[in-house]
């Protein structure tokens, strides 16, 4: 079975562009350290993954569907429409789709959704044809986690690849359950509020015994008298946090093309010395 990546381009160019220590310009006056650093990192994952297929996935300037069931959702994230572009991460994204261009990844940026959807989307139509790996530090991808799928997160030496054992292991739940965890416990980075108290580990708790949202609200009265009343005070938050996370994996959203690459052979700054941009 051929493996394809999928990068999460969004959440690496943040972390591209925050992870760099410093500004860096070059003789054209641009801002580039988040070109260096997404470069490198693709590189990088690549080589440690060994995929048949590359795709590329960046969030488009789309509405979020999911604020018309919480305002708050997402409020808390910085609108650079009019920031400078040393504190831009989205005017270097241009110079990253150029290289992208020049080294023949296919890449695309979403129009109807966010790429967290579309992604979901290309993993439920194709995850019988491939084994999927998505790169991302977005946790929210946990609940796409199967037998053929799986997570990287890139942290250097640090690097963790998220499988369905390891979920388990580490959260003591299936993946699959990763959306009723968040919906009980919130999400900080996207500015979902949790059922006060309801931590991880009650969470965890009502999961591994009842499994998913609805069935921890049909056995509601086995929940003890406290728990249960916390869970019915909270119930229309906990679902509407539940339709939220949920990623919305609608079938043939995206017909995946050829997305075979051909490696560089030089490294990363010498690529971007290539096109003039170092």
């Amino acid at each position: 079975m051929q493996k394809l990546l999928i990068i999460d381009g969004s959440a690496l160019l943040f972390q591209s562009f925050f992870g760099m220590p410093r500004k860096i310009i070059n003789h054209k006056g641009q801002y580039i350290e988040a070109v260096i650093c997404f470069t490198g990192i693709l590189l990088k994952t690549i080589k440690a993954l060994s995929p048949s297929q590359v795709l590329i996935v960046f969030d488009g300037e789309n509405k979020l569907d999911r604020q018309e069931i919480d305002e708050n959702y997402k409020a808390n994230r910085v609108d650079y429409t009019n920031a400078e572009d040393k504190d831009n991460p989205f005017a270097q994204l241009e110079i990253i789709k150029s290289v992208l261009n020049y080294l023949n990844f296919k890449w695309i940026e979403t129009e109807n959704c966010e790429a967290d959807d579309l992604i979901a989307s290309i993993v439920n139509d194709y995850k019988n044809q491939f084994e999927i790996v998505i790169s991302s530090a977005d946790k929210d991808f946990y609940q796409l986690i199967d037998t053929n799928v799986s997570i990287f997160t890139y942290r250097g030496k640090v690097s963790k690849l998220w499988t369905k054992d390891e979920i388990y292991n580490k959260h003591g739940f299936d993946a699959k359950y990763f959306s009723t965890y968040k919906a009980l416990t919130g999400d900080k980075s996207d500015n979902i509020k949790g059922v006060k108290g309801i931590g991880q580990v009650t969470a965890t708790k009502l999961i591994a015994k009842y499994g998913n949202l609805d069935s921890i609200y049909q056995n509601i009265e086995t929940i003890d008298e406290k728990l249960s009343n916390l869970l019915l005070e909270n119930k229309t938050i906990v679902y509407n946090n539940y339709k939220i996370v949920e990623l919305h994996s609608k079938t043939n959203l995206y017909a995946l093309p050829n997305c075979e690459y051909t490696m560089p052979n030089i490294n990363s700054t010498l690529i971007l010395r290539q096109l003039d941009i170092m």
